[in-house]
């Protein structure tokens, strides 16, 4: 994508060869050939970058032409939750609308409080006092699948998981003992996929791959064994036929509810439970049907129930490991030395590696906000609409009883790394744990212990102490999933599916 003046000119030159002897400036083209290229050949970052050059560009930019193409685009990378016909939506917006479109991924819905002024004083007083008005609500879709109850005790119900698919038309829905796809406009069910006898679904994650096709990674838990089962999945929605691209088990001595399975690109990354702190990671890559586990370089905590040292977070280019003090990035490739083909799924993985044997001194890395002592809880990172290669990371750490929350962008060009810090760091008192974390920072957390079930907490500038809203919902520990660029909230109230969307 273009990214400065000098961009935009060679791709002219490139697209439209000048005639013998004169030279052809991109000011010399009709507006009408301006437009198609700046709505079909730059990215949002490009466009308001060219529109602060001069008046003319500066109205060709904010045209409504280049910002239908711009966010048409974003629908299909699945930035921007689809409509029921995205293309006739899209038509009736504004420019205003369109730009508020990108602007709510990029800061989440207008009506959620933004970054507030620095608020001084006794953290634990600010927090305790009571919470602003319920966070008001625009729409809601309610799904209607025949629910199995959950042996669990209703206060931790745990096997009703929601997540809403990038692109905001499919919902995957973990109904006790099966996985199931339902769509979201449709009140349909789409797909159910049943789990190993004596099993449990721990998590479950999807991305696209393509249109119509989705890649779901599944990790299960044997109720009677310390194994766990990873399979790989894909999922055709156009004919709704699926089909097993792998499986492998692996020695698991737990069934936390927090471990955790990704899938970014070609690479699954999934949390495993032991006796030894912090918990291994077994990455795949799915496509090569090859696994490692990653460990632990040092000895077993005395404590694993203790905060981890270390996190490992996926992207679809790179491992981000956060530690105390650094965020370091390696590539995906460093892994294929490492990795082993999944020859049988009951075959334990042979191939263990450290931390350190792929994140090596000369790693990309970016130094941390905060006390070098402090001890990372949980990491984000997302891709920005704004420019492809640009990463957003939120990092809750924590320290003496109290937790920051601080962001980073960064971006990767020529193998150059270039970052910067976000003001919108902010701090949260240790009994409140985020639970999900969208672009804009916006943290969804359980909040009892300040009186609200299931809170959002807002950015605040300079250090300042988070404000809390209400979602308004009384059930105590739900569980829900929140969307990273559209703040849809997703959750099972035991009777019903229920999507919740904010303007």
């Amino acid at each position: 994508m273009l990214r400065t003046i000098q961009d935009f000119q060679r791709l002219i030159i490139s697209l439209i060869p000048s005639p013998a002897g004169l030279s052809l400036g991109f000011l010399d083209l009709v507006e009408d050939i301006l437009v198609l290229i700046l709505g079909s050949y730059c990215d949002v970052a490009s466009v308001i970058a060219l529109s602060q050059t001069n008046k003319y560009l500066n109205r060709l930019a904010f045209s409504k032409t280049v910002w239908f193409s711009l966010v048409s685009t974003l629908v299909q990378l699945r930035f921007i939750d689809s409509q029921p016909n995205d293309d006739y939506y899209l038509k009736l917006l504004s420019t205003d609308q369109l730009v508020g479109l990108v602007k709510r991924a990029l800061q989440g819905p207008k009506t959620w409080p933004a970054a507030e002024p620095n608020q001084t004083g006794n953290l634990s007083r600010k927090l305790m006092q009571p919470p602003s008005r319920p966070l008001v609500e625009s729409r809601r879709i309610v799904l209607h699948p025949k629910i199995t109850p959950s042996p669990l005790p209703s206060n931790w119900d745990y096997e009703h998981q929601t997540k809403l698919l990038p692109g905001g038309k499919y919902l995957l829905f973990q109904n006790y003992d099966r996985l199931e796809c339902w769509s979201v406009f449709d009140d349909r069910l789409v797909w159910a996929h049943g789990v190993h006898k004596d099993s449990m679904v721990l998590d479950f994650d999807a991305e696209w791959d393509g249109d119509e096709r989705l890649v779901i990674v599944v990790h299960e838990h044997a109720r009677s064994a310390s194994k766990a089962l990873v399979e790989v999945l894909t999922l055709d929605l156009k004919s709704e036929s699926s089909g097993r691209v792998l499986s492998t088990r692996i020695s698991s001595t737990g069934r936390d509810p927090y471990m955790s399975c990704t899938i970014r690109g070609d690479f699954v990354a999934v949390d495993l439970w032991c006796n030894c702190w912090p918990h291994p990671v077994l990455l795949i890559n799915w496509r090569a049907r090859s696994r490692v586990v990653v460990s632990n370089p040092g000895t077993a905590a005395e404590n694993p129930h203790s905060p981890s040292p270390y996190q490992i977070t996926l992207t679809t280019e790179h491992l981000v490991l956060t530690t105390s003090g650094r965020l370091a990035l390696s590539s995906l490739s460093s892994l294929f030395p490492f990795l082993e083909p999944i020859t049988d799924k009951d075959i334990e993985p042979s191939s263990h590696i450290s931390v350190t044997d792929i994140f090596l001194p000369d790693t990309h890395t970016i130094p941390l906000q905060g006390h070098p002592a402090d001890t990372c809880r949980s990491t984000w990172v997302f891709e920005s609409p704004l420019r492809r290669g640009l990463f957003r990371v939120w990092i809750h750490a924590v320290h003496d009883g109290l937790s920051r929350v601080s962001g980073y962008e960064y971006s990767i060009r020529n193998t150059q790394l270039s970052w910067r810090s976000l003001a919108s760091s902010y701090m949260l008192e240790q009994k409140v744990s985020p639970r999900a974390m969208t672009l804009s920072g916006h943290t969804v957390a359980y909040a009892n212990l300040l009186g609200v079930p299931l809170g959002l907490f807002a950015p605040a500038a300079a250090e300042g102490t988070a404000s809390l809203h209400d979602f308004g919902i009384k059930r105590h520990f739900l569980p829900f999933s929140m969307s990273p660029f559209s703040g849809t909230l997703t959750y099972c109230s035991g009777l019903e599916l229920v999507v919740v969307y904010y303007d």
